[in-house]
């Protein structure tokens, strides 16, 4: 499998998720999720789709995020991790895109 991954510019971003307004798009964005199973007391947004990326902000359970790109599954590389699939998401409350565990919304 490819390590590769296409980050989204940030004009894709406000496109995808309706426009420089911050309303959600019903027709042409992804689906509007909410966080959930953050154990630890938050989940992390993270830069990349990779454990190891950096954390660019913490969302807490019935923050609402939407899909605005694919998913990644990374840790298949012979490292013994558990592999961790990512989405890429936009947080209209922040104005900020990055990836979460998929696992994590819902």
């Amino acid at each position: 499998m490819s390590n590769e991954f296409k980050k989204m510019s940030e004009e894709e971003l406000l496109l995808s998720s309706g426009g420089k307004g911050g309303a959600l798009a019903s027709i042409g964005g992804g689906p509007v999720l909410t966080v959930r199973n953050a154990a630890a007391g938050f989940v992390p947004l993270k830069s990349e789709p990779s454990p190891d990326s950096a954390v660019i902000a913490q969302l807490k359970n019935g923050d609402v995020v939407q899909v605005v790109g694919g998913r990644f599954r990374a840790g298949e590389d012979g490292s013994g991790k558990k592999p961790v699939t990512y989405t890429q998401v936009y947080v209209p409350s922040l104005k900020q895109s990055g990836w979460i565990n998929s696992d994590c919304i819902g």
